[in-house]
């Protein structure tokens, strides 16, 4: 799927991530390939996305979006193991977790 999605973004690489009407920007496009490019172990060409990521982000006076594209570069990629992450019911409660953080919810519908 990271292959794919590459592929498909790569012609967009110059542009910015822009969710509805401007209800959420996500950043440069460029951001995204050095993600899936980690994700594919293309680690050159996802230092090149990075690089390409803060300088556009900085060009649109996103300094705090600069640097936490940089602070992602920094060290090892780590890529998401399956026992990283779970989304399940157990009876009345949910359980979410991500990257070694779980969290427990009970099941509800409706304002708390």
């Amino acid at each position: 799927m990271a292959r794919w999605a590459y592929d498909a973004l790569s012609p967009y690489a110059g542009l910015v991530v822009v969710e509805g009407i401007c209800a959420a920007v996500r950043g440069p496009v460029h951001r995204h390939l050095a993600l899936l490019a980690d994700a594919l172990g293309a680690h050159e060409a996802a230092a090149a996305h990075r690089t390409a990521a803060v300088a556009r982000a900085r060009a649109l006076g996103a300094a705090a979006l600069a640097a936490r594209i940089e602070a992602r570069g920094q060290g090892p990629v780590r890529p998401v193991q399956p026992a990283d992450h779970a989304f399940r019911r157990d009876g009345e409660v949910w359980t979410l977790a991500y990257r070694g953080r779980e969290v427990r919810m009970k099941d509800k519908q409706g304002p708390a």
